[in-house]
């Protein structure tokens, strides 16, 4: 997949993630090899132009779209400057991922 596609996808699975810990879906499996591959990601939650939450890893420990899926949670849920995002909120905030490159020594 070109990189220009990946965004939307990351973006979708971050949605999926705060959307099922609502109770209001599940996140899709998606097979595509590139999401399975170990990297850190940042997700980052607006609402209103506001900054409404924001988790990441800096490490690479598990699959990028399971790490996209659990900071998205962490970011709506547990970033402790805000309070938990509500179902409201949920549909009418932005999201955006942010990959990062592997560290170097």
């Amino acid at each position: 997949m070109p990189e220009a596609a990946r965004g939307p996808v990351l973006v979708a699975i971050a949605r999926e993630a705060i959307a099922e810990q609502l109770g209001r879906g599940i996140v899709l499996a998606r097979d595509e090899p590139w999401l399975a591959q170990p990297a850190a990601s940042f997700v980052t939650l607006h609402l209103d132009e506001l900054l409404r939450g924001c988790i990441g890893s800096i490490d690479a420990r598990r699959p990028l779209a399971q790490d996209v899926a659990a900071n998205a949670r962490a970011a709506a849920f547990r970033d402790p400057r805000f309070e938990p995002l509500t179902v409201a909120q949920c549909d009418a905030g932005a999201i955006e991922v942010s990959v990062l490159s592997p560290r170097t020594a």
